[in-house]
């Protein structure tokens, strides 16, 4: 399987037809070839959390079972897999947020660990990474995606319209609404208050 190309000029390339097939080779390169970039798009959409091994299985569980819908070419995987990536983060997500419905005695997301990203952070620091989790936590699912991807992802505006399967102008009132209110909490926060420079329009 060595002549497979992850990007082939074929709009039905052989690299997506032996995925298709459900060849081990092709997946286990693909799994190789995109883990490290599904696991940054999911601790960009979740927050730093002790679980997040499980929810890149899961990603890669449903990109196996549903490469075979798959119509693009080589060049168009990466695109189709965030698009996989956010549906399953995004079920998650809502999960999180019923379950927080249900037992409102939890104030984030199970397991978080807000200072995980930097060992050596300062105190300061390590609390500006917390806040910021729990305002995003307090978000509507579909504004916490939309505001993580454009803004922490670094997606274009018609990529995150992709990423999240809608019109450009649903994810642009996503991500205007998400803006909004995360700037309102920035501008009374001293913690949040240097984001703002990044978020004005």
């Amino acid at each position: 399987m060595a002549h497979l190309q992850l990007v082939p000029n074929d709009p039905q390339g052989p690299f997506v037809e032996a995925l298709q097939r459900g060849d081990t080779t092709a997946r286990a390169r693909w799994f190789d070839i995109e883990v490290a970039r599904v696991q940054g798009l999911v601790v960009r959409l979740v927050g730093p959390r002790a679980d997040l091994d499980d929810l890149v299985h899961d990603v890669f569980v449903q990109a196996f079972a549903s490469v075979q819908r798959f119509r693009g070419g080589g060049d168009d995987l990466k695109a189709w897999l965030t698009g996989v990536t956010v549906r399953v983060v995004r079920g998650q997500l809502r999960k999180w947020r019923v379950r927080r419905l249900v037992m409102p005695w939890r104030t984030s997301d199970d397991d978080v660990e807000p200072d995980a990203p930097s060992a050596d952070a300062s105190p300061a620091e390590r609390a500006a990474v917390a806040r910021t989790w729990a305002l995003l936590t307090g978000l509507p699912t579909d504004e916490r995606i939309a505001f993580a991807l454009r803004y922490f992802q670094g997606l274009e505006l018609t990529e995150v319209a992709d990423a999240m399967d809608v019109s450009l102008s649903t994810a642009k009132r996503r991500l205007h609404a998400a803006r909004e209110r995360v700037l309102a909490a920035a501008r009374v926060d001293p913690l949040l208050v240097e984001w703002l420079p990044e978020l004005e329009p």
